[in-house]
């Protein structure tokens, strides 16, 4: 099966549903291969491992997954295993390493685009980060990416561009029904969960130049609702601290280019850090709050 997804070429045993089609008659970037086993040089002490230039990351019941040089994935299906679990680390942690591995920064993010223009809303799990995704969408922005961003360079090789992943997002039960969509009618991410994948025909199929960055905080008797601009070293500890799988930054060897690569990213695009109530309550409201600030942003402006 053929792929196109963040921008590469990739040929897979494994179906990533979401994903672009891609082209058979180019060479893959990228090969996710199932494979009956997974030998390691190392003993697997711990869920995820660095082995020589891969790394490696077990999920009991589930699968066992190698990520090879940002070029290969093999992964070896546990006996038994739901294929919507194997699917959901493969597409999540799995690819989002693999990027990584090729040198570009990933975020822990969401990211639509409108009128030729992309946001990406960042903020740690739980945030809300799909179900404004979501609204966005109803609003009329199109999807380039759910919980992982990643960050490519247009031919200039300075326009930051969100790049397209998978055309679908995962919202949680009570979130979906908040938002119009019966859960009854979604597959869940996997077994027994309630969270449900929620497809859309509404996706960017390629690369949007990246026009602002929203960092999500919970207003509180600290944080007064409402955008403030992040600029230098707070915007930089910003994208860092919302880095995808940041923990396993080192294993990846991408430390210090992901380090480079968000002073670049706080340099070219602003940064803003945005108090609000969390719940469904006031979820159309805040929505709207995004989309005229966002509208206000014609240009990054320079710090």
């Amino acid at each position: 099966m053929r792929y196109r997804l963040y921008g590469l070429e990739v040929a897979s045993d494994l179906p990533l549903d979401g994903a672009a089609p891609g082209d058979p008659a180019l060479s893959p970037d990228v090969q996710i291969v199932r494979a009956p086993d997974l030998p390691v040089t190392r003993a697997l002490t711990d869920a995820i491992v660095r082995d020589g230039e891969a790394v490696l990351f077990s999920v009991a019941s589930v699968a066992r997954y190698r990520i090879i040089g940002g070029r290969r994935i093999d992964v070896a299906v546990g006996a038994g295993a739901d294929p919507d679990a194997v699917g959901l680390f493969l597409t999540g942690t799995a690819i989002g390493l693999l990027l990584q591995q090729r040198g570009m920064l990933v975020l822990h993010a969401n990211a639509l685009a409108r009128d030729g223009r992309a946001l990406a809303v960042l903020g740690p799990s739980g945030a809300g980060k799909s179900t404004l995704a979501a609204r966005l969408v109803q609003a009329g922005f199109d999807l380039l990416a759910d919980d992982v961003v990643a960050i490519g360079r247009g031919d200039d090789g300075r326009t930051p561009l969100a790049l397209p992943g998978f055309a679908r997002m995962r919202l949680w039960g009570e979130a979906a029904t908040a938002l119009g969509i019966d859960p009854v009618a979604l597959a869940p991410v996997r077994a027994q969960a309630d969270k449900y994948v929620v497809p859309t025909e509404q996706a960017a199929r390629s690369a949007v130049p990246l026009a602002a960055i929203y960092i999500l905080e919970r207003a509180d008797a600290l944080a007064s609702p409402g955008f403030v601009r992040l600029r230098g070293s707070e915007a930089v500890a910003a994208l860092m601290a919302n880095s995808y799988r940041g923990q396993y930054l080192a294993l990846t060897g991408a430390e210090r280019d992901h380090f480079g690569a968000c002073v670049a990213l706080a340099r070219s695009v602003p940064v803003h850090r945005w108090s609000r109530p969390w719940g469904h309550g006031e979820g159309a409201a805040q929505t709207d709050a995004l989309i005229a600030h966002f509208a206000t942003l014609e240009r990054p402006d320079p710090d």
